[in-house]
């Protein structure tokens, strides 16, 4: 039996390299300046914070899809047994047929460690064919594809235009940015999907002239860290744009969220992600005074 080392270790090394700038960049700090608006250092502060995040997951990219896509072309290398982690073997087993499309490989099988539980104590450890795939391992791809698409295009999923866009980190707008799609409205009761970074969540709610609430359930195609419960968004309405909290373990964070309307050109944003931050602001702090 011949040993291959499928690992890029070049591409390793420019993984581990991007964390150290990352790491370098956390050593800088904001303050605000002498004559400074509040709203101008917290515009300040959101593009500040959305250059850290957006190089946090360009080395994401190195460490996942830059990474899988070199560990599929090793694999060509006449290998018989491919060892590998569990967030790719499981994404190469689930598209299957997108994989050999691409590297023209045929995956036969696969085996991975299944814990053996017997009520709530762990047992051991059994080396399974073909066990049933966990959808949330595999969403971890797809995460950060997610998260690159809305570097790069300014969208969540784009094969359509949403009905209105949002986002429920207004600190850190590319983080919480969600596309929501309305599928059916009547009489004020609304309901469909919405789009995050995170996954897919079905909604359902009431659209009133001074109000929107609804609450939100993440289906199980979900990034690993998502509970099952709904979580209830409650926001005030000025025009169409609304600002409020949505609440998730007994505590409650702001939100912001508008239609589209104008916004789009086609199926791409005309703004960036921090222009949502910024108009929470506004709405949030009616009696301060703006300039362009």
């Amino acid at each position: 039996m011949k040993l291959f080392f499928s690992e890029d270790k070049k591409l390793w090394k420019k993984y581990n390299e991007s964390c150290i700038e990352i790491l370098k960049s956390s050593n800088k700090h904001l303050y605000q300046e002498n004559g400074e608006s509040d709203f101008d250092y917290y515009k300040k502060s959101c593009k500040f914070f959305e250059k850290k995040h957006s190089a946090t997951i360009m080395a994401e990219k190195i460490h996942l899809l830059d990474r899988d896509k070199a560990l599929l072309e090793a694999i060509t290398n006449d290998l018989n047994v491919s060892i590998n982690g569990l967030g790719h073997t499981e994404y190469w087993i689930t598209n299957r047929n997108k994989i050999k499309e691409d590297f023209s490989i045929d995956f036969e099988s696969y085996a991975t460690d299944i814990p053996v539980i017997k009520g709530n104590r762990y047992l051991s450890q059994k080396f399974t064919k073909n066990p049933e795939i966990d959808p949330k391992t595999v969403f971890d791809i797809e995460h950060i594809k997610r998260k690159i698409r809305l570097i790069e295009e300014g969208r969540i999923v784009n094969d359509r235009k949403p009905d209105y866009i949002g986002t429920w980190r207004v600190v850190l707008p590319s983080e919480g940015y969600f596309e929501v799609f309305v599928e059916n409205e009547k009489n004020g009761n609304i309901k469909g999907i919405i789009e995050d970074c995170l996954g897919t969540a079905k909604f359902e709610g009431k659209l009133k002239s001074n109000e929107f609430n609804f609450v939100k359930k993440y289906d199980g195609f979900c990034h690993t860290s998502i509970t099952p419960e709904p979580i209830q968004y409650e926001s005030k309405r000025v025009d169409n744009e609304f600002h409020g909290y949505f609440y998730f373990g007994g505590f409650g964070t702001a939100f912001y969220m508008i239609k589209t309307d104008n916004l789009f050109e086609g199926n791409k944003p005309k703004i960036k992600p921090y222009f949502l931050s910024e108009r929470w602001y506004i709405l949030k702090h009616p009696n301060q005074t703006y300039t362009e």
